[in-house]
């Protein structure tokens, strides 16, 4: 009776440690597919890089660097509309980016808020006069604005 339960148990073993082997086998080659297409890979990843970016612009505020401050709120917003919309940062112009986020069901008034938020930020950067109320405006609406989309496209 007991050499019966161990080959029991040891085929129960060699059964349940194939069937870990395919499901770890299964989710890897899964993991390996999502990655491979880059342009998937930036897109699920742009509300986190913007997320940092504007992060390091809060700190730039903290630190009085108000020109590194609205260069890095740009930076986010262009690097996230880039990886969003998959154009190239190169290829990026407001009105492609516009009529992108229009195709993809972003309503005016979004579009209105980002048109102000970019329009602020390179007003501030030439013309420095802004108060930090204002640049804790531009942030905050930077941050609306990438989490709407966010929402919106997903």
């Amino acid at each position: 009776a007991n050499i019966i339960l161990t080959k029991r148990s040891f085929y129960s073993a060699y059964v349940f440690a194939l069937f870990v082997f395919l499901v770890i086998l299964f989710f890897r080659r899964e993991h390996i597919r999502r990655n491979s297409d880059l342009s998937l890979v930036r897109n699920r990843k742009a509300g986190k890089v913007a997320v940092k970016r504007l992060h390091s612009a809060s700190v730039c505020l903290k630190n009085a660097q108000i020109d590194k401050y609205y260069e890095e709120i740009l930076k986010a917003i262009w690097g996230y509309l880039s990886d969003k919309l998959n154009i190239p940062v190169s290829d990026l112009s407001r009105n492609n980016a516009v009529t992108s986020l229009i195709e993809r069901g972003i309503d005016e008034e979004r579009i209105k808020n980002l048109n102000g938020i970019l329009d602020a930020c390179e007003y501030a950067r030439f013309a420095p006069s802004s108060s930090g109320t204002e640049a804790a405006t531009i942030y905050e609406g930077a941050s609306q604005f990438i989490k709407s989309v966010e929402n919106s496209i997903g």
